[in-house]
């Protein structure tokens, strides 16, 4: 609040400075600065929205990323068939559906299908 107070100050005191001096630059410059402020105004608003399209964009990287990291894990699971029981699939099928993952419905499904086929073979 004391940063605001004070160049506020300054600021209004240098106007009444200026226009008591040279009052054609002071009332040139109160007619730029407006549009200073708008081109401002138009930057940080621009600025905002770029920011939250690249958040969203990271975001869905890395989900993707977790899903990667999923199938890097599934990978795992079918090299050592051993682990993959009916106890194992049972917890994990409980742990899929209280929604304790981010991961979708279809990888979900490609996990229990792979998992089935190692099964089998």
């Amino acid at each position: 609040m004391g940063h605001y107070i004070h160049y506020m100050a300054r600021f209004i005191s240098g106007f009444a400075v200026g226009f008591s001096s040279v009052w054609q630059l002071t009332l040139v410059t109160v007619a730029v600065v407006p549009l200073m402020a708008l081109a401002g105004g138009t930057y940080a608003a621009v600025t905002v929205g770029l920011t939250g399209k690249s958040q969203k964009a990271y975001a869905e990287a890395g989900r993707v990323a977790l899903e990667v990291n999923t199938f890097s894990f599934l990978h795992m699971l079918i090299s050592y068939p051993d682990i993959l029981s009916n106890s194992f699939l049972r917890k994990l099928n409980s742990f899929l559906c209280t929604g304790n993952t981010l991961i979708s419905q279809s990888f979900y499904k490609l996990l229990l299908q792979t998992s089935i086929m190692s099964l089998l073979s």
